[in-house]
């Protein structure tokens, strides 16, 4: 299914697109020990927005979780929030080639420029319980799809006990890992997403290929419905580029100095680390480097 956002959605921290797609990557067994809202309590992954939904949307919700339902329209805004699809019919409308969570005037994008990045610091809101009797914790996290990658690099940076079999000698190796653990502690692998050679660099780039992803995705029914042609795409890409100040310079360093070193490391880590990264690597090549 084509990415509905630049912003995969993690519904009350468990369910929806980034979760699916942290397991597309490998991590479905990870997440079964360490959930989604650990990681992002560790600060392993940390979301772009978090929408906090007023009780009132579920209570106009009458037939809660089934999306053929409808809101009543004073939630439609908060309802796109909780699961929104974009296809692209044409180029009529002002930035077109952009996904409506980023228009500046956009009622979508006020909510997650305004409450959506207050509301990381705010605890998660108790659970509520709908009329029809499910429960719901009513909140969203937002997330770039190249933050599942960057997770894997943290994990990668945090791999670093290997675990214990019951061996005769079981007690004794429990004891050097305890040591183990003492020292490794001065070590944070959450320094991988700040740091300027990895993704404290890589953000940029890869959110540039967030948009560009779900902008193809978008055409793709325009494309079949007109004999597969592919001008609205190509012109669609130059403003997108025009619009986030890309120009061929900047584009071709960032693919050099950026995304195939990424590659490169993430091949070199198949030797040493491929638990985490084999089965993520081919989808790392495939999806950067085709969606440019």
């Amino acid at each position: 299914m084509p990415d509905r956002c630049p912003l995969l959605i993690a519904r009350e921290g468990r369910d929806g697109p980034f979760p699916c797609w942290l397991e597309e990557l490998g991590l479905k067994d990870f997440l079964s020990r360490y959930s989604l809202r650990k990681l992002v309590d560790w600060g392993w992954v940390v979301p772009q927005y978090r929408v906090i939904f007023p009780q009132e949307f579920f209570a106009s919700w009458e037939n809660f979780p089934y999306q053929d339902d409808k809101v009543t329209s004073k939630f439609h805004t908060h309802s796109l929030l909780w699961d929104s699809t974009w296809w692209i019919d044409g180029a009529d409308e002002p930035l077109w080639f952009l996904h409506p969570f980023f228009h500046p005037h956009n009622e979508a994008r006020k909510i997650l420029v305004g409450e959506g990045k207050a509301a990381l610091n705010q605890p998660i809101p108790e659970e509520l319980t709908h009329p029809n009797g499910r429960s719901v914790v009513p909140y969203a996290d937002y997330f770039y799809h190249w933050q599942g990658y960057a997770l894997i690099d943290v994990i990668r940076s945090a791999d670093c006990i290997a675990p214990i079999l019951n061996t005769p000698d079981v007690e004794e190796r429990a004891v050097g890992i305890v040591r183990i653990a003492k020292r490794v502690t001065q070590h944070d692998p959450r320094d991988v997403l700040a740091i300027e050679r990895r993704w404290g660099g890589l953000a940029t780039p890869m959110t540039w290929l967030s948009h560009y992803r779900v902008f193809r995705d978008a055409l793709w029914t325009y494309e079949q419905q007109h004999g597969n042609d592919r001008t609205l795409r190509r012109n669609g890409a130059k403003q997108l580029a025009d619009h986030f100040g890309i120009s061929a310079d900047i584009l071709s360093s960032a693919i050099k100095d950026r995304l195939l070193v990424l590659a490169q490391d993430w091949h070199w880590a198949n030797e040493t680390h491929y638990r985490w990264t084999l089965r993520s690597v081919s989808r790392t090549l495939r999806h950067q480097l085709r969606g440019i």
